[in-house]
């Protein structure tokens, strides 16, 4: 005998649900050093985070950093490293 049942989901579940399945983001940015703008991959598993890559272009390296909240990127910073 099947028991029928109600699934309950919240927004926040649905919310969770679709950022497990996008974790990664691709941004543009320009290059505090040579400005090209170049693409970089966001890890959104997390809600912030701050790395250092380097510029594809010039080779320099970059700071990054972001803060990814509700499905959107609130915050990002973009500095030479050793900038304050």
């Amino acid at each position: 005998m099947l028991i029928p049942f109600k699934l309950v989901i919240g927004s926040q579940d649905i919310y969770n649900l679709k950022r497990s399945i996008m974790i990664n983001h691709e941004h543009n940015i320009l290059c505090p050093y040579c400005g090209e703008t170049i693409s970089i991959v966001l890890d959104i598993s997390v809600d912030e985070q701050e790395y250092i890559e380097d510029c594809c272009v010039c080779c320099q390296p970059i700071l990054i950093h972001y803060r990814f909240q509700l499905g959107k990127i609130t915050n990002i910073e973009i500095r030479a490293e050793g900038e304050i």
